[in-house]
């Protein structure tokens, strides 16, 4: 797969970068989503905004981010620093030092105190539905993070589960300030949220979906 080819879609995370919004970034399996992130990273770098950017992903996709990375962009891959096992370190003053910040769920609930000390130009969700609910630890350590802009990212949003969508939609739009007053569902998500989340005016390309 061509870098350039997907940099042409880079343009739509970079818009809502600039506008202080963030985007959910969803599509079917094996489309390029990756590719696509790491895209907007390679215009972050140039444009010196990077560094320390935190990608939070299920353990198992650690290795593969790392492998795209290689491949599509080596510059990239001077400055990343995987946060996880025994040997992590401690402190949010040697974590910021790295351009790129990759870790688990479960390690960020782990080192939420560390981590939030850290101001993040970017944190970016792969695989977001693993959140899972508003109230769960995860989502709590999530939203705790600072950081100037988010993104949220999922295989394929039919098949999260609606409570799943929710989370994914109102961190990604609406950022730690968002807190949820039940009940909330799949009906009232829009109207409930009209009102916290800021209007979008630009069109998206085909793999952003977006509340309308």
């Amino acid at each position: 797969m061509n870098i350039k080819y997907k940099a042409t879609d880079d343009r739509w995370l970079c818009h809502l970068e600039e506008q202080g919004k963030g985007g959910l970034l969803a599509d079917d399996r094996g489309l390029g989503k990756t590719i696509q992130v790491i895209a907007f990273l390679l215009r972050q770098q140039k444009r010196n905004k990077l560094k320390p950017t935190l990608i939070v992903l299920p353990i198992a996709l650690i290795e593969n981010w790392q492998e795209e990375i290689r491949k599509f962009a080596p510059s990239l891959n001077r400055s990343i620093y995987v946060h996880k096992g025994s040997g992590r370190y401690k402190s949010a003053e040697q974590i910021s030092q790295f351009d790129i910040i990759l870790t688990s769920y479960d390690t960020l609930k782990i080192d939420q105190l560390i981590l939030g000390k850290i101001d993040f130009q970017s944190i970016i969700c792969d695989e977001a539905q693993n959140v899972k609910s508003h109230s769960s630890q995860r989502s709590r350590a999530l939203r705790a993070m600072k950081y100037e802009f988010r993104l949220a990212m999922g295989s394929s949003l039919f098949g999260m589960g609606k409570d799943k969508i929710i989370v994914g939609l109102t961190w990604s739009l609406c950022g730690h300030d968002y807190e949820a007053k039940p009940p909330i569902n799949k009906e009232n998500w829009l109207s409930h949220n009209r009102l916290s989340c800021p209007p979008l005016h630009v069109k998206p390309p085909k793999l952003l979906l977006l509340p309308t």
